[in-house]
């Protein structure tokens, strides 16, 4: 008799107990300090620097190279800062909530997305307006039994983040174009590309401020899952 098809059997989820993923934690909280640092300085860097150059466009009499030398050093330096720590945060994060999926969860059921979709999220244009959000609220309600309902704390980050991703796609289209004007027209131009950069700042800190406290609210749930003690069976 020939033999019958079997479906192949998924391999059993492997859990992880060790004190890594914490450590992770660490370094991405760390990782959110320091992007919450120099966006504070943009924010007010760029504010300062706004300001001077509406000064030289009411009074052209007031312009100083070494105040120009010094605002073209703080636009370079926190633009450079802010990308660099953006790819090693997202890295950071991202594998972070993924091997948060390997940890021990309450209510695996509460998983919204499968664990390839912490990492595939962020690729995908436009839905990752919407995977990373649900990735990260599905290891939340998993963290308890019955599940957890949606954190308003995520909803509140995730918030943030699309309004500073926006902000800065509609920056990069619309705003000005300083490599082709000169005099008063550069000046009025770089003059908006530095208040635009200061009102993105802002949302930029809620969003590594609120990021920090998921970071630290999820781990210290995930925590309280692994240490807490097996459920006593009765006959």
């Amino acid at each position: 008799m020939p033999d019958v098809w079997q479906p192949p059997v998924p391999p059993e989820q492997v859990i992880h107990t060790g004190a890594g993923w914490y450590r992770l934690a660490g370094f991405v909280r760390a990782a959110l300090a320091l992007n919450v640092l120099v966006y504070a300085v943009d924010m007010i860097g760029s504010w300062w620097a706004a300001g001077k150059l509406g000064d030289w466009l009411d009074d052209p009499r007031t312009v100083s190279l070494s105040d120009a030398q010094r605002i073209d050093t703080l636009n370079q330096a926190t633009a450079s800062a802010e990308v660099l720590l953006l790819l090693v945060t997202g890295v950071l994060f991202t594998c972070w909530i993924y091997q948060a999926y390997n940890r021990p969860l309450a209510e695996r059921s509460a998983l919204a997305l499968g664990r390839g979709w912490a990492i595939g999220g962020w690729l995908i244009p436009f839905a990752n307006f919407v995977l990373p959000y649900r990735v990260v609220q599905g290891v939340h309600r998993a963290t308890a039994r019955p599940a957890r309902p949606d954190s308003r704390l995520i909803i509140c980050w995730w918030a943030a983040w699309v309004v500073l991703s926006l902000g800065s796609s509609w920056s990069r289209v619309a705003g000005p174009d300083t490599a082709t004007v000169e005099g008063r027209e550069l000046i009025r131009a770089l003059r908006t590309v530095d208040l635009t950069s200061s009102i993105l700042a802002v949302p930029a800190v809620v969003a590594g401020v609120l990021s920090a406290v998921v970071v630290t609210q999820l781990t210290a749930r995930v925590r309280d899952v692994a240490e807490a003690p097996p459920p006593v069976i009765s006959n």
